[in-house]
């Protein structure tokens, strides 16, 4: 089936942050990509583009999203999904109001796996000129939610440990892996 748009799921909360460092409630969309979308992959693959290049042209998960995105076709159990600043016009999402995107497939039929996750690189927590918080939090929380009587799994990078703690996720050491779950 030929799908024009990406799907919106429902909206969301993010926090927007002024110059002064005041934060105010600010809508946003949890959406769904879809992979037989010609601008649903265009719009990934110019944020991936884009979000390299914020990040002084390194690769970020953003790149490695995509390329799964495009590849989707083979693997067609994988969800891709994102939370965009956009209110309307889903049939075109605009690369610029991309906030966060999350790839996750499924494991078992009781458990998804969160295979990565990467919010627009200038608004990463270490970023000093971040306009947007909460948008990583709402992506984890709006997939939990969709799969509610699955566990999440993740095995995040160190320094993405205490996100996950905070959001209640427990570790379990399995091989020489950290892993983490999340009802």
């Amino acid at each position: 089936m030929i799908n024009f748009k990406a799907k919106p799921i429902h909206p969301v909360n993010i926090m927007k942050i002024d110059g002064a460092g005041y934060r105010t409630k600010t809508p946003a969309n949890f959406v769904e990509l879809e992979s037989n979308s010609y601008s649903d992959v265009l719009a990934l693959s110019r944020a991936a583009m884009l979000w390299d290049k914020e990040n002084n042209k390194k690769e970020t998960f953003a790149s490695a999203i995509f390329s799964d995105f495009v590849d989707d076709y083979t693997k067609p159990e994988f969800k891709f999904f994102a939370v965009t600043k956009q209110m309307e016009g889903f049939d075109r999402l605009n690369p610029d109001d991309i906030l966060g995107i999350a790839e996750v497939k499924p494991l078992t039929s009781k458990m998804q796996e969160l295979v990565l996750l990467q919010t627009r690189p200038r608004d990463k927590f270490i970023s000093q000129n971040r306009k947007y918080t909460e948008v990583g939090r709402n992506l984890v929380e709006s997939i939990i939610s969709l799969f509610p009587k699955k566990d999440l799994l993740v095995e995040p990078l160190v320094e993405a440990r205490d996100f996950y703690f905070k959001l209640g996720f427990k570790s379990q050491i399995l091989s020489r892996f950290l892993r983490f779950y999340a009802r």
